[in-house]
């Protein structure tokens, strides 16, 4: 099988998948377990600080 990295392929074949199976998207995606990710975490610095070296 070859996997391709690009959203729009992913979403073509997703709709594809689904367009085949004999249960609603609903159905479907309520039996993917649920995932979890950390929100983007922010520390201010001041403009003196801001440079790498």
């Amino acid at each position: 099988m070859v996997w391709f990295d690009d959203g729009i392929y992913a979403g073509a074949r997703m709709i594809e998948i689904i367009s085949e199976i004999s249960e609603t998207s609903s159905q479907f995606f309520g039996k993917l377990p649920n995932s979890f990710s950390t929100p983007e975490i922010n520390i201010p610095v001041s403009e003196e600080g801001s440079s790498i070296k």
